[in-house]
């Protein structure tokens, strides 16, 4: 958990879901054998209908909780990312696993990166006439939607202005 600030009311982030409330840290009977554990109550700040319960004593689930990133790490991680792009795999089905794997783990710069990739090999195919495939797209948009909802937090600006944010800092259009 390193540097994460686990009170009540704190926000965090955790892995592929996004910037979370920490409600409350209670102990709690979810597996209904009769023994408390202690769990870290979550609430997802783009699904308020979202409740998640991470247990505190479980390190692997623990791991993936990190604080929200701050405007200058944000704006470093951008050009960082442009250092180190991620290939584009012309392995539709090594390239959808990638993805996935990448969008399961919630780490940002991996998925800026992503979304680097994923833009650049959209505007090569528009400069042939041609659309990126479907799956690719789905993909930026999970992609997009967990960098928007901690850059828009992060940077207190509305999730519709975090792509132009996004693209101004990165060089590249739509």
């Amino acid at each position: 958990m390193g540097s994460v600030n686990l009170k009540k009311g704190a926000h965090v982030v955790y892995g592929g879901y996004g910037v979370c409330l920490v409600e409350d840290i209670r102990s709690l009977d979810l597996g209904h054998c009769g023994h408390l554990d202690q769990y870290f109550v979550l609430r997802q700040e783009d699904n308020c209908n979202s409740t998640l319960y991470v247990p505190v004593e479980n390190d692997r689930l623990c791991g993936r909780l990190r604080r929200v990133l701050t405007k200058g790490e944000i704006h470093q991680l951008l050009l960082e990312s442009q250092e180190h792009p991620l290939c584009w795999n012309p392995d539709r089905q090594a390239r959808a696993a990638q993805f996935q794997q990448i969008l399961q783990r919630g780490v940002q710069e991996e998925l800026v990166g992503m979304i680097r990739c994923i833009y650049r090999e959209r505007e090569a195919l528009r400069a042939r006439g041609k659309k990126l495939p479907d799956a690719d797209l789905r993909a930026l948009k999970r992609a997009q939607r967990l960098v928007e909802g901690e850059f828009s937090f992060a940077l207190g600006i509305p999730q519709e202005q975090v792509d132009a944010y996004i693209r101004s800092v990165l060089g590249v259009g739509e």
